[in-house]
């Protein structure tokens, strides 16, 4: 019998922020979406307040000083370094690991004996070298694994739970709502509502054959996998990735051309740093511009085009000669530009594109010295080496008034003890 744990950190994004700073223990936090737009983690005290996932901070601002509530601006440097702290942490824990995003992963605890002894101590380690806490949960299937995780975050005060004795489960199945079960989001729970499938008892005792007829194959695995019967394997191999995309919205309006070539040269910077880490290489670019939707205007709020490169490649440079030119060729006089971004398609491993007799080859110099500037910039801080498309001002870029330092990616940010 295959056994799996679903290791979950605890308020993740908050976690990062009060590991540097202590103070704000038992304090109300909240960090804001890119431009300090909408909240998109809270703590515990900040829910209690009444704060809700995906409010506008514009809107809170009252009840942000009235609840003396802590606010940071997302800080997605620091949380990915610690993210990829806690993931190899947890690699030493387990003969297999899946992460499932950044902040979750799932390991495989077959031929462990006393889990819930271990799991407790994955939980102490986990917190002793990181930092952050995170909540463990333990079944036969991964849907179990992950609902146990759910009762472990709000229940256990140890912090992790197991749901492999069949009598608890059924004990829990019979509480426990069905909208809170992996896979089964709101749409779908009031239609099982609507056929007085509240609790997991509930679904559990809906006739497979109707469920998988009324609905879809995935819900009868979910059903299957809530039986103990697991459907869902370990997925030790990340999947290659498809595209990547990097986009943001501006601090301020844009209407200049040199700024919004500045930002396509920052998303174009981020892009191939990133396909070079995953030795991978990019074939066509998607550039876009919009402007804001909900203003009235006679143009258009969306300007968009496709680029195609005569080879696969990961230099910045290359790449930055059609994204520019694709954006010059999409520029509007006039418009006042609210957010711009790339997507990377037709992604190829490194060196697995063979061109035609007709192609002119890239030259080799451009590669080394994207490699180049990535080691220089990792060695003595983040862009001291940029394109000059780049520019020196950029006021346009998207507003983080309350963002921590970058504790563990910046020599220059390093936390000082006096």
């Amino acid at each position: 019998m295959p056994i799996f744990g679903l290791v979950d950190c605890n308020n993740f994004y908050v976690s990062c922020e009060r590991v540097f700073n202590p103070k704000l223990k038992n304090t109300p936090v909240i960090v804001l979406s890119g431009n300090d737009g909408c909240v998109i983690a809270r703590s515990n005290e900040a829910k209690a307040l009444g704060i809700k996932m995906g409010e506008p901070y514009f809107q809170i601002k009252d009840a942000v000083k009235q609840g003396n509530i802590k606010v940071f601006s997302s800080n997605f440097s620091l949380y990915g370094d610690m993210s990829a702290r806690i993931m190899s942490t947890l690699g030493e824990c387990s003969t297999a690991m899946e992460i499932y995003s950044i902040d979750e992963a799932f390991l495989n605890f077959d031929g462990y004996p006393d889990l819930m002894n271990y799991t407790k101590k994955i939980r102490a380690k986990v917190i002793q070298w990181t930092g952050v806490p995170v909540s463990i949960g333990v079944g036969e299937t991964k849907t179990i694994a992950k609902l146990a995780n759910f009762v472990a975050k709000k229940y256990s005060r140890s912090g992790v739970y197991s749901l492999l004795d069949s009598d608890v489960r059924a004990r829990a199945y019979k509480k426990i709502m069905i909208d809170e079960v992996w896979g089964i989001g709101r749409k779908i729970s009031k239609r099982l509502n609507a056929l007085d499938v509240y609790t997991i008892e509930d679904f559990m005792g809906f006739n497979p054959a109707v469920l998988r007829k009324e609905f879809s194959v995935s819900l009868l695995k979910t059903q299957n996998e809530l039986n103990g019967v697991s459907c869902i394997k370990l997925d030790e191999i990340t999947a290659e990735a498809k595209s990547m995309t990097s986009s943001r919205s501006f601090g301020k309006k844009v209407m200049e051309l040199d700024d919004l070539r500045a930002a396509i040269t920052m998303h174009i910077s981020k892009i191939a740093q990133k396909l070079r880490q995953q030795k991978l290489a990019v074939r066509e670019l998607y550039i876009y511009a919009c402007s804001n939707r909900f203003e009235k205007t006679d143009s258009p709020w969306n300007f968009a085009c496709t680029v195609s490169l005569p080879f696969a490649t990961n230099s910045t440079a290359s790449l930055l000669r059609v994204a520019l030119s694709g954006i010059d060729s999409i520029f509007k006089e006039g418009v006042a530009y609210k957010k711009a971004g790339v997507l990377a398609a037709e992604l190829l491993p490194e060196g697995m594109y063979v061109q035609d007799l007709f192609t002119p080859e890239e030259d080799p110099k451009l590669q080394k010295i994207s490699i180049l500037v990535d080691q220089i910039n990792a060695k003595f801080g983040r862009n001291q080496l940029f394109h000059g498309s780049l520019g020196t001002t950029r006021d346009w870029l998207p507003k983080d008034l309350f963002r921590s330092p970058c504790f563990t990616t910046d020599l220059n940010q390093l936390l000082k003890a006096y």
